[in-house]
């Protein structure tokens, strides 16, 4: 056990005995829990196509948004035509990655 609970303050040496105990032991053994999940059902996607252009637009303005939070003395201007040209480039290597994987 741990005198502290912060990750940086344990030792994470696993073979230290004296920092770690077994969670079961004999006078707690485990048990099996019943589950509470339910069984899901997939369905196929109707419109995929304009469900990932609204994922990607709203990735892209989260990560705008990050940015600028995290530089907030200075204003940051986005340049979109590069990130016009940075998608394409990525969806031409997607296309590439996919293609090795399929003729392999």
């Amino acid at each position: 056990t741990h005198m502290r609970g912060e990750p940086w303050d344990c030792s994470w040496d696993l073979m230290d005995g004296k920092s770690w105990r077994p969670f079961f032991s004999q006078s707690f053994p485990p048990r099996q829990l019943g589950t509470l999940q339910t069984s899901m059902k997939y369905e196929p996607l109707r419109d995929g196509g304009a469900l990932f252009a609204e994922l990607e637009a709203e990735l892209e303005k989260d990560i705008m948004d990050a940015i600028s939070t995290v530089r907030k003395r200075m204003y940051t201007p986005f340049n979109r035509r590069c990130s016009r040209v940075l998608k394409g480039l990525l969806k031409t290597l997607e296309d590439q990655i996919l293609a090795s994987y399929t003729n392999s």
